[in-house]
């Protein structure tokens, strides 16, 4: 992730965050993890959203993986769980990053 122009606070929670996610990506899925396919920072703007485009886009990517032949998964914060479950994803591993967030 680039980090031109972050201070020094915002370059270490992207690195916690790369960090935790990672190690939390591995515990979940072990060496798996490899030969899977990360769907990776699909969104909508909010003033586009309740259209159908993300489920568009989920919908693309695992016929993606499914083309493949490899499972696949995602990265997402609290809030957006119950748009990946209705897309037949389940929560695999929880992490969380902040821990003493001094904002």
């Amino acid at each position: 992730m680039t980090t031109f122009g972050a201070s020094a606070e915002q370059k270490r929670r992207i690195k916690e965050t790369s960090d935790k996610e990672e190690a939390a990506v591995k515990e979940a899925f072990g060496d798996e993890s490899e030969r899977m396919f990360q769907v990776h920072g699909p969104g909508t703007r909010p003033d586009r959203q309740r259209r159908g485009y993300g489920n568009m886009l989920m919908a693309m990517a695992n016929a993606e993986a499914d083309e493949l032949g490899v499972e696949s998964y995602v990265v997402t914060s609290a809030h957006n769980v119950k748009f990946y479950e209705s897309c037949g994803y389940v929560v695999a591993k929880r992490f969380f990053v902040g821990e003493g967030n001094p904002a």
